[in-house]
């Protein structure tokens, strides 16, 4: 009986183990994506000075 309570007990530890290693794995997902576009935002101010200045130019 007590090793059948363990079995669950570390059945559901896994469980939650692995959902929250799933969790960590979409956020650190979507941190990146973030960063990326941030990036790519900030490619594309640069890329509109430029164009400002060879038009001012």
């Amino acid at each position: 009986m007590i090793n059948v309570k363990f079995f669950f007990i570390s059945f559901i530890g896994l469980l939650v183990l692995e959902s929250k290693s799933i969790s960590a794995k979409e956020n650190k997902e979507q941190i990146n994506s973030d960063q990326n576009v941030n990036n790519l935002s900030e490619a594309v101010d640069l890329l509109k000075k430029d164009d400002e200045n060879i038009i001012h130019s």
